[in-house]
Parts: structure tokens; C-alpha cells; sequence
């Protein structure tokens, strides 16, 4: 007599466990249909309007007041009251000066050009989840005005007070102003919030300060002697502390921006 005629036929783990995930699957389909049904009556019913079901990203286009020039924001949202953004701004205005600068700050004839550029990393904190907001983070400015040394008619140029020849000293270059990655604090407004799929443009604005200092820099190519390009660049040290001293006492860049943006 066979052994196996009344033993029931064992089902496999996987088996077993593939109709309860589809049936998990299916409830819980089941249950959001039903939710979203259930939702949609009760605003019918109430006269409420629904909510807005645009995804909460959105690009910000950055026009400027006080610096630190014409840009683009990529703002993400956690929820109502925090967001991120990332973007750059640039001037496209480059303004041109010549001149000779004070015994002081080098005594040498200069060529310039100012530059004001600039990239930020921003959270957005929105205590009542409205439009207004309080906004730290950083900023990398690049807002200054760099130099090209020009000698005088007589071929030298003065460092710190010691003179130098053409033949000793090229290429002689400068920089003043906030050139360093520093934190940024501001408040402002937008409409993110309440923008949606039918209205998705908003307006926005920022004011608030870079807290950083400006520096003044030179750099330059020596082609004397090694005692003499010592000497010098002792003296190149000395005149970047006196261009410091100058302008020192300026330890914040101002922020005023008005925007423009899209949610979508």
C-alpha cells in the first residue's frame, strides 16, 4: 500500500507569501482610491478648493538692487516651513578704472576692472508657513576689482615704500574685495507656498549680508636676484597688510534681491 496516498501536498515558503503581498498590495490600493474618493466628496461637499498638487521644486530667476547680480535659484521644499536652494548670479556690467594708487597703497600706476559673481547654498525657514521667511547659509562671492600694475614713465614701480625697475618686477597684479566662501543671513518673501498647477508664478525678494571681510591681494613674476626678490617679497607682504588696514573696516557685503519664479 502506498504510503503517499493520504499525505497532503506541502506548499513552498514562497508560494505562501506571494498571495498575501498581493493581497497587502491590493488593500492598501484599495484604501488610497478610497481615501482620495472620500476627500474629494468632502471638498465637493464643503465648497472647499483642493489642494494644490504642483510638485515643490522651483527655479527663481534673481534680478539686482544692491548686489550681487542677475541669477538663478533651484529651490527645493522639505514642507511648508523649510527649503533649500542652490544658485549663481553674475553682473554682466564689468565697470573700468585707471589711476595711480596713494604711496600708501603701492604708489604704482594701475589698469583695472570690476568683477561681481557669486554662488549660494541657502535654507529657507518659514515660521508660519507663509511667504515670509528667514534664510541662513553660505555664499562664495567673487566681488572686487582687480588690477594690472602699470610702471612709470621711467619704468619702476614702488612696493612698500622700495622702487623697482621693469627688469626686476613683471606682471605685477592686484585684487580688493570679498573673495572668500563666508555665512550668509537674511529674511525675505516669496509666494512658493501658494503658488499651484494654475498659478505657478510668484514673486520674491531678499535682503540680508555676507559676513565676511574684503582682502586685498597682489601678486607678481620677480626676475632679479634672490636677494632682491626676498626684499620684495617682504614688501609685497607689508603693502597687502596696509591695502587690509584700508579697507578693513567694511566687514559685511549687503544683499537686496527681487525675483521672479516658477513652481512646478
Amino acid at each position: 500500500m502506498n504510503s503517499s496516498r493520504g499525505r497532503q501536498p506541502t506548499a513552498r515558503p514562497g508560494a505562501v507569501r506571494l498571495p498575501w503581498a498581493m493581497s497587502l498590495i491590493l488593500a492598501a490600493t484599495s484604501f488610497s482610491a478610497h481615501a482620495q474618493s472620500q476627500s474629494a466628496q468632502s471638498a465637493g461637499g464643503s465648497g472647499a478648493a483642493p489642494a494644490a498638487s504642483a510638485a515643490p521644486i522651483a527655479v527663481t530667476l534673481k534680478f539686482p538692487v544692491i548686489l550681487p547680480g542677475v541669477g538663478i535659484d533651484v529651490t527645493g521644499a522639505v514642507n511648508r516651513y523649510l527649503a533649500a536652494r542652490a544658485g549663481y548670479s553674475d553682473l554682466p556690467y564689468t565697470y573700468h578704472k585707471s589711476g595711480t594708487l596713494s604711496q600708501s597703497n603701492g604708489g604704482f600706476g594701475y589698469t583695472g576692472q570690476s568683477e561681481v559673481s557669486a554662488w549660494d547654498l541657502l535654507l529657507d525657514y518659514k515660521p508660519f508657513g507663509g511667504a515670509f521667511r528667514l534664510t541662513g547659509g553660505v555664499y562664495g562671492p567673487n566681488v572686487g576689482f582687480k588690477v594690472t600694475g602699470a610702471p612709470t614713465q621711467a619704468g619702476t614701480f614702488t612696493i612698500n615704500g622700495d622702487t623697482y625697475s621693469t627688469s626686476e618686477v613683471s606682471n605685477l597684479r592686484g585684487k580688493v574685495g570679498w573673495y572668500s566662501v563666508a555665512p550668509y543671513v537674511g529674511l525675505g518673501r516669496d509666494g512658493f507656498n501658494k503658488a499651484s498647477e494654475a498659478h505657478p508664478f510668484y514673486f520674491s525678494f531678499d535682503v540680508g549680508v555676507i559676513l565676511a571681510r574684503p582682502k586685498g591681494t597682489l601678486s607678481y613674476t620677480c626676475t632679479a636676484v634672490a636677494a632682491v626678490c626676498a626684499q620684495l617679497a617682504t614688501d609685497v607682504v607689508a603693502q597687502e597688510n596696509k591695502l587690509d588696514a584700508t579697507i578693513g573696516g567694511v566687514t559685511v557685503l549687503p544683499l537686496l534681491q527681487l525675483g521672479v519664479g516658477y513652481r512646478f
